[in-house]
């Protein structure tokens, strides 16, 4: 699982960054890859690294409050579902809270139609809830995708050639500034060890 965040600098600025959103502990570290959520800085270890010629899914969380282009170099993919998301970031710092103050993030799921209130946070993080219908131009075979605010989008690709590459936010700004990772894929698994 994949996130989108976008918080701010010492100066103000807005940072848009990609990252793990795994459940579990929270990344203290923009640099370190130790963690299970939160934003990673271009320069930390690479925290993707699919296997030659497997096929993936990869759930991309977007937690900001704009649209992102999300786009993947080497492959084609399709989107299989997208999701409401819920979750609170009271402390607008981009990631969502840790409402139960355990140290980690935790996920749940909403029954079809049902809402989250303030309550409902203290036995999840963030909430998985209604699909949400695929627009046509989101159908069959895709390069780049628009990931809204609060919605979850899970795709699928086959990665079928070894080596570096890049996964990034569409928007020019803001794949200069921080909004792109590297992912690769091995050809031997013992790489990945």
């Amino acid at each position: 699982m994949l996130g989108l965040f976008e918080g701010v600098d010492d100066y103000d600025r807005v940072t848009p960054m990609l990252g793990k959103a795994e459940a579990g502990s929270i990344i203290t570290d923009k640099l370190s890859t130790s963690g299970d959520f939160g934003p990673l800085m271009w320069d930390a270890p690479t925290s993707e690294t699919p296997l030659l010629n497997s096929t993936e899914q990869w759930d991309i969380f977007n937690f900001t409050a704009d649209s992102h282009p999300i786009h993947l170099h080497l492959t084609q993919f399709q989107v299989v579902e997208k999701r409401h998301i819920d979750f609170l970031d009271r402390n607008d710092d981009g990631i969502p809270d840790d409402t139960n103050g355990d140290g980690t993030i935790s996920y749940g799921y909403l029954a079809q139609g049902a809402t989250v209130n303030d309550d409902g946070f203290k036995f999840a993080d963030i909430w998985i809830g209604d699909k949400v219908a695929l627009r046509p131009e989101e159908t069959g075979w895709q390069d780049t995708v628009e990931v809204d605010p609060n919605q979850m989008m899970a795709i699928v690709a086959t990665f079928d050639k070894a080596g570096d590459y890049v996964w990034h936010c569409h928007i020019l700004s803001h794949e200069d500034n921080e909004m792109m990772r590297p992912f690769t894929v091995v050809s031997d698994p013992g790489l990945l060890a």
